[in-house]
């Protein structure tokens, strides 16, 4: 692990996430045999991708493989390394790429790392945060437990036209709703709304009995719709993948999670 945080503190403070030339050769340090001989033949044809790809001027394609290869990452260690190898071949990170490596960092305990990265690599740049990064972001700042800048990231997406995720909308009103705070829960969800995404159901129920329980039986009436629309589609998907089998089920089961 600290070997991990190590790479990632000098990928943070010597790169700058800034397009440059393409080397002929990659970086003896970088090759693909170097650091495939870590993580086996998957990683080496991802590995060669990249390179070949790089190569022939397909800088963007090349980026899409490195985030989703940060996605797949088992450890700190196999991201920063990827993200490292193709930095010395001359392919830097975009924010696509950023935003994945928030996400994995944090969701490897290391959201004070994450932190780190956003701020010296994303904003330290002069880069502006997409949906990508600022969904990251979320999530880094719940684990940090910083809820306020959570919620106003979450806000920053959907004031600059971007549809944020489900996970991001319902991290941050289930722990408004952690907070007692139902009323600004269902302002945000709202806001979610309006800006084209939605809450996964155990968050709009959470919210809803919240709301239901403290009083707030407008607001409440406010979300029937979209609890309504939710469930009915959650029966269709289940009626399709059982055949129909689920049906008793879930109408004597559904009710009892609402107490």
């Amino acid at each position: 692990m600290l070997k991990a945080k190590a790479l990632c503190y000098r990928l943070v403070k010597s790169r700058k996430a800034t397009s440059c030339a393409l080397p002929s050769e990659p970086s003896p340090s970088t090759s693909v045999a170097a650091v495939s001989a870590i993580s086996g033949d998957h990683w080496s044809r991802c590995l060669s991708l990249i390179v070949k790809l790089g190569g022939r001027g397909l800088v963007d394609s090349a980026r899409e493989v490195i985030s989703r290869v940060i996605d797949g990452s088992s450890s700190i260690s196999e991201a920063a390394l990827v993200v490292d190898f193709a930095g010395n071949n001359g392919i830097e990170l975009d924010l696509c790429c950023c935003g994945a490596l928030i996400r994995k960092l944090t969701d490897m305990g290391q959201p004070g790392l994450a932190e780190t990265f956003y701020n010296e690599r994303v904003i330290g740049n002069g880069m502006v945060p997409d949906s990508s990064v600022l969904d990251s972001m979320v999530f880094c700042l719940v684990k940090l437990r910083r809820f306020d800048e959570a919620r106003a990231h979450l806000d920053s997406s959907i004031a600059s036209g971007y549809v944020p995720s489900r996970d991001a909308s319902s991290l941050v009103i289930d722990e408004l709703c952690n907070q007692d705070r139902f009323l600004e829960g269902f302002h945000c969800f709202e806001q979610v709304k309006k800006g084209g995404s939605g809450l996964w159901l155990w968050c709009c129920k959470r919210l809803f009995k919240g709301l239901c329980d403290h009083g707030h039986l407008d607001e409440a009436v406010g979300m029937l719709d979209t609890l309504c629309f939710v469930e009915e589609e959650l029966l269709k998907l289940l009626l399709v993948l059982t055949g129909g089998s689920c049906e008793y089920w879930y109408s004597r089961r559904w009710p009892r999670d609402y107490g």
